[in-house]
């Protein structure tokens, strides 16, 4: 499978996550500055609100962005479970864009495209219809607050799909535009009722591709310009396929024999 990544942009969340955790640190630490000062502890408290919120914040999206050996970026989980996918037919998008949506991770196949939405929560997760809920007490919750968060799957889906509908549509594209959620974690449990939309684990991804319809007929160079569409732009490394040649087999003639001479007597 062939990788295109918008390596720039994960730096740049990366810089931005840890500056908005240095914000509310240290806007935490000025609340009790201001309570020495003021002795006015409603302001203080007032502080403390913005300080937990920025610091929160910029947590939840370091671990988003900040790739280790225990807990490896997304893009980089979905292009191992997806690595053997052949790379005429199937290219990776991470982090593109179509004017002001976001596209984290779309997969181009023979059958069309494939947008991926990747949550890294723990724990339960009950999906109804196209509405998720992380089941977990209240304290849990407070505990696990600078952890992965679980927002709106669904409405993160229908922005991508839609968006990329309509730009295919607007360049005479007739491409089919799926999607699907993945859920990452080792320890996450889901309880479907009645889900109106496909919610995955990440070890079934390689299964729920290999049975993506294939009749779509979509051409390279089709796939190029498709690329071309959610990289206009702006910068992406891409790993291109290796071309490896057949060994040629070199066939070398048997020495040819000489004639014997009779030994004299």
């Amino acid at each position: 499978m062939r990788v295109v990544r918008n390596s720039r942009y994960i730096g740049q969340q990366r810089r931005r996550a840890k500056l908005f955790a240095l914000g509310g640190f240290l806007l935490f630490i000025s609340v009790f500055g201001i309570m020495t000062l003021t002795q006015n502890l409603l302001f203080a408290y007032l502080a403390m609100l913005p300080a937990y919120v920025l610091f929160i914040v910029g947590m939840q999206q370091m671990g988003k962005w900040t790739s280790t050996s225990r807990r490896p970026r997304a893009d980089l989980l979905l292009d191992q479970q997806l690595k053997n996918l052949p790379d005429a037919k199937y290219a990776m998008v991470h982090y593109g864009r179509l004017g002001k949506t976001s596209l984290e991770h779309v997969l181009l196949h023979p059958g069309g495209l494939l947008v991926v939405v990747v949550r890294q929560v723990q724990g339960k997760i009950a999906v109804k219809g196209t509405r998720f809920t992380r089941a977990s007490n209240p304290l849990v919750r407070i505990m696990g607050a600078s952890g992965p968060p679980l927002a709106s799957p669904d409405v993160e889906l229908l922005s991508a799909t839609t968006a990329l509908t309509e730009r295919l549509a607007a360049e005479k594209l007739e491409v089919e535009v799926d999607g699907v959620v993945v859920f990452t974690s080792f320890d996450h449990f889901l309880e479907e009722d009645d889900p109106e939309l496909d919610v995955i684990s990440i070890a079934e991804l390689p299964e729920y591709v290999r049975y993506l319809p294939a009749d779509g007929g979509i051409r390279p160079q089709e796939q190029e310009r498709i690329v071309a569409l959610m990289v206009e732009g702006q910068q992406f490394e891409r790993t291109e396929p290796v071309r490896t040649r057949r060994p040629v087999v070199v066939k070398r003639r048997a020495p040819a024999s000489r004639p014997t001479t009779p030994q004299g007597r």
